[in-house]
């Protein structure tokens, strides 16, 4: 899964070029509503990700550490940012 601002597209291809990416996630605002972090948690858990990479600044990193937060503690998510 990335994670990058629709501003951001062009470098988070770049980033990612050279890796299978399964979902490609722009929905990034500012102070992340709980309604966001929830979207992006059910999108990551329907296309079973097991990588976050986030492209961009804060919002973009608040939004990348929702999707592993309601994982089970035996399962695996890893987050690059």
């Amino acid at each position: 899964m990335v994670i990058a601002a629709a501003s951001e597209a062009v470098v988070a291809e770049q980033v990612t070029a050279l890796v299978p990416v399964v979902l490609r996630y722009d929905e990034v605002v500012v102070h992340v509503p709980v309604e966001t972090a929830e979207r992006a948690r059910a999108a990551a858990a329907a296309h079973e990700v097991d990588l976050v990479v986030s492209v961009g600044g804060g919002s973009t990193t608040g939004l990348a550490k929702a999707p592993g937060s309601s994982r089970s503690p035996t399962s695996s998510l890893s987050c690059v940012t």
